[in-house]
């Protein structure tokens, strides 16, 4: 009869001393894989651990067996083919880790936008190849948008117009691929775009593989290989960040909005990062990009004003800087005129091929059009630091493009208040409350969200600084994506031993004047951290109601950490779409009474090791099904605490 131990583990054998150390052969491991016993020793502390948790089974992983398993495997079978045992659990235990010991069984379907652009050359059977497998795609609701690009191919766009989920668009003359996708954008529907290419079949996994490999790892671009047949055999033609298949792209709507939407003519990198490669007999290879602006690789040349270069940028071209004409070479395979004007080539009106009118860049062709007014309110909760709550202040009464109601919330102060009050007091868009005990930002952002004005909310943080621009190109790209809340960069400032300390990236300017930032980005699935910075971000309040608004953790300073870190993970897994923008908007203050960097809330504190233990509770309930996000939300949990007053 076997002995069990203290532990209550069956698995536990063979149980020995080493040292001050204690063994145990785990009967398990050595059954499951048909490793030798002598690979099979656990030291006591993981056996502790994996006792915590349930056993391996279809609704529960355990989050210890698989770095386990992956030990043992790699010792036993360091050779083994992927398909033998030992290879099949080599490869499941580096994906189980991968994922941080956390199951995603739900199955996600996707939306996506197909751009698919038509000229006279085209038959109407290519665009059936293209169209049809686009619609056939597994676990994807592919909208396609043909766009019928010059008056001579309206006839053969227009036999598509009555199908389900095909729209028409009609260019009476024919203009740029990227100026084509650009009239498009408004019409968009979803948070990704795919381009079609005509008479290229798309494989039945296409595009779910490509937004799952996206959402896995926040990425932004994507593309991938394309096979034909040749009289030879079977040809690959890769795709790599200097030449992409064209026809493989598929884009976050959000990306393309914010490098250069519909008023931004700046340059543009689009550049990889350490690159996703997959390499199989059907999937060919696969590249994932996210955008960089400080690598010099290009995906897409920038504009530019080098007398050398292939484009110019409109300010160049307004500036009378750049050369009339410019050669086409790198553009076209030699079909064309030698030399093109860069006010025909600016204006769209140049007839290039499509493939190489696509590598121009999005900024290039950014389609000008008056904004419209943005209305936002904004919620400054804050206690004491007056100066520093008069700076946020007077930095959202200079917003320009935009018009803000300032939700000003005295969060029980012991400072006296009336003279800040007394400032502002006859400003029109300013609101005046008072809590009746310390309630902390989240919860007062929470009481506020319920009297909101207008159709949008922002956080502001008492001692940042918002940038003039800052709610305008937040609701701006909102309204372009449709996406429900947004990120951006934040520049640092502060206490300079600290700011380093804490910054994601640098930059130094030609005058060597380094800047610190902070950068939003795309969540990862399985990832369970922080990923828009939450003091940059702007909300449809539809949404932030819909959400539950911020949680609670217990009040005092676990309500001071996390909390934004569980809501931003709530958001994301209730399928709120979310975008970003490398723009940096808010001057970010570090100092160290901030939240993150108080004895009380900041990094090492009990309170910040309670709180994000509750955000990993939360997170695993969140990615292994489906849930109602107003179970975890707090929102009018203390709305009596938050009155309105007329100083």
């Amino acid at each position: 009869m076997t002995q069990i131990d203290e532990l209550n583990c069956p698995f536990r054998r063979e149980i020995r001393g080493e040292g001050d150390d204690e063994y145990a052969t785990c009967d398990f491991l050595h059954r499951l894989t048909d490793a030798p016993r002598e690979l099979c020793n656990v030291h006591r502390s993981a056996c502790e651990l994996c006792v915590q948790h349930p056993p391996l089974s279809p609704s529960a992983l355990n989050p210890v067996l698989p770095s386990l398993i992956l030990d043992v495997c790699a010792n036993a079978f360091p050779d083994a083919s992927p398909d033998t045992v030992g290879g099949v659990l080599q490869s499941w235990a580096k994906s189980a880790v991968a994922t941080d010991g956390v199951g995603m069984l739900a199955t996600t379907n996707h939306g996506c936008d197909c751009v698919l652009i038509c000229e006279g050359q085209h038959a109407e059977s290519d665009l059936r190849i293209a169209i049809d497998s686009a619609l056939a795609q597994e676990r994807v609701q592919a909208i396609v948008h043909v766009i019928a690009n010059g008056a001579d191919s309206f006839a053969v766009a227009d036999a598509f117009r009555n199908r389900p989920n095909i729209r028409v668009h009609r260019h009476p003359q024919r203009t740029s691929a990227w100026q084509c996708l650009h009239a498009v954008l408004e019409h968009l529907e979803t948070q990704w775009v795919a381009l079609l290419v005509p008479g290229l079949q798309n494989m039945a996994d296409r595009l779910c593989h490509a937004i799952d490999q996206m959402e896995t790892e926040g990425g932004e671009i994507f593309a991938a290989a394309i096979r034909r047949s040749t009289e030879t055999g079977i040809e690959t033609l890769a795709s790599t960040e200097d030449n992409p298949q064209l026809g493989t792209l598929v884009i976050r709507r959000g990306t393309l909005a914010d490098l250069g939407g519909w008023h931004l003519t700046r340059p543009i990198q689009l550049s990889p990062k350490p690159a996703i490669v997959e390499k199989g007999a059907d999937a060919g290879s696969a590249e994932l990009w996210s955008v960089d602006t400080k690598t010099l690789r290009k995906l897409m040349p920038p504009p530019s004003t080098q007398q050398t270069a292939d484009f110019v940028s409109r300010k160049a071209l307004a500036a009378g800087n750049a050369p009339d004409f410019v050669s086409r070479k790198a553009l076209a395979a030699g079909n064309a005129p030698d030399l093109v004007s860069r006010k025909a080539l600016a204006a769209g009106n140049a007839p290039l091929p499509a493939d190489s009118a696509l590598l121009l860049t999005i900024a290039g062709h950014a389609q000008e059009k008056s904004p419209d007014p943005f209305f936002a309110d904004v919620v400054l909760p804050f206690r004491n630091a007056l100066d520093q709550v008069a700076q946020s202040l007077d930095a959202l009464l200079a917003q320009t493009g935009a018009d803000v109601v300032i939700h000003l919330v005295d969060d029980w102060s012991s400072d006296d208040v009336s003279g800040l009050f007394d400032r502002y007091r006859d400003h029109p868009n300013i609101r005046f409350y008072r809590n009746r005990e310390n309630l902390g930002p989240f919860a007062s952002f929470n009481n506020i969200a319920l009297r909101a004005e207008t159709g949008f909310i922002a956080v502001q943080d008492a001692d940042d600084i918002s940038l003039p621009h800052r709610i305008a190109r937040s609701v701006q790209l909102l309204l372009q994506t449709g996406a429900d809340m947004i990120g951006s960069r934040s520049e640092l400032f502060g206490e300079v031993d600290l700011v380093p300390l804490v910054a994601h990236d640098c930059e130094t300017d030609q005058h060597g004047v380094t800047r610190y930032y902070r950068n939003s980005r795309y969540p990862k699935r399985h990832l369970s951290g922080y990923f828009l910075e939450n003091p940059t971000l702007v909300m449809r309040v539809d949404t932030f109601r819909s959400l539950g608004g911020y949680g609670d953790f217990g009040g005092g300073p676990r309500n001071r950490t996390g909390v934004d870190t569980d809501f931003q993970l709530r958001a994301h897994f209730a399928r709120a779409a979310i975008t970003v923008t490398r723009d940096a908007l808010v001057r970010y203050r570090v100092h160290g009474q901030s939240a993150t960097q108080h004895s009380e809330s900041g990094f090492g504190s009990q309170a910040n090791a309670e709180s994000h233990a509750e955000v990993r509770r939360r997170f695993e309930r969140y990615c292994t099904g489906t849930f109602d996000p107003r179970w975890f939300g707090a929102l009018g949990q203390h709305a009596g605490l938050t009155e309105r007053i007329d100083p």
